[in-house]
């Protein structure tokens, strides 16, 4: 089963729980300040010191997801994801590895499982202006899935996004490519063909509050199959922080198009250290 760029963004960038609107090196989730000037020093909370400086931190991401449809087989059928994420953030460098493990039904109802492909990315955030940031990266997806085929090959993804933040309010336009490297299976009766694929992603994040956010986004990916339409849907998730480190991300998604689960919901608990 091969996670495309909505895995990615979806989780990664855009479903990684990482997020800083105001460039302080401290995460929108337990940032206790946020907004402080760009060139302000932030303690550990996010607020405005003279000395202190937090050269870095990790934070992990542990999911649970279910969806009506299996991607590989591009086929309705029950699949339970389990997934974690580990990610180290210093400055405006993002390093971010994701690896997730399946088990689903194929369509004569034997149970399957396994990992998928594991990701590691790299990303880099660009300031604009006071209130629009670029974040740029690439990453390589690990041939960690065991194909039936012996076909499965290192694939690399690259990917752009920009935020425009209004106050609470805040606006976003993605957009990723991954060369899918796969090799094509031809037999009598059978073929698996594979392309590269583009993915874009545009929605809206709200602060309702210091610890909590909601989003939503429209997805759109092209699927790694030839002959086989796009993939479409739309997104909400909610991001809550607690104590003084610890974050809950939850979502649904809804397919817009037969080529895609037509729901997909997540549960996942992370924290920051």
């Amino acid at each position: 089963m091969r996670l495309l760029f909505s895995s990615l963004c979806i989780v990664a960038v855009t479903a990684m729980a990482y997020s800083d609107l105001d460039l302080d090196g401290v995460d929108d989730a337990i940032d206790k300040c946020p907004g402080t000037p760009i060139t302000d020093i932030v303690d550990e909370n996010g607020c405005s010191v003279e000395t202190v400086i937090r050269d870095g931190y990790f934070d992990t991401l542990f999911s649970i997801a279910y969806s009506d449809m299996n991607y590989r087989l591009n086929e309705k059928s029950d699949t339970v994801t389990a997934s974690f994420q580990l990610g180290y953030s210093t400055g405006r460098l993002q390093l971010r590895a994701y690896l997730s493990y399946f088990r689903t039904d194929d369509s004569f109802g034997d149970r399957q499982s396994g990992l998928n492909d594991t990701l590691l990315s790299a990303a880099y955030r660009w300031s604009l202006d006071e209130t629009v940031v670029l974040d740029t990266g690439f990453g390589v997806w690990l041939p960690t899935y065991r194909s039936d085929f012996d076909n499965n090959k290192m694939d690399y993804t690259l990917f752009a996004k920009v935020t425009k933040s209004i106050k609470e309010w805040s606006l976003f336009l993605g957009y990723g490519y991954t060369f899918v490297m796969d090799d094509d299976v031809v037999k009598k009766r059978f073929a698996l063909l594979y392309r590269n694929s583009a993915s874009i992603e545009a929605g809206i994040r709200w602060r309702v509050l210091p610890s909590l956010s909601v989003q939503t986004a429209y997805y759109r990916t092209d699927s790694i199959y030839k002959d086989v339409e796009a993939i479409r849907s739309l997104s909400f998730s909610l991001l809550y922080s607690f104590g003084e480190s610890w974050f809950i991300k939850s979502g649904y998604e809804m397919g817009l198009s037969d080529s895609a689960s037509d729901n997909y919901l997540s549960v996942g608990v992370g924290t920051v250290f």
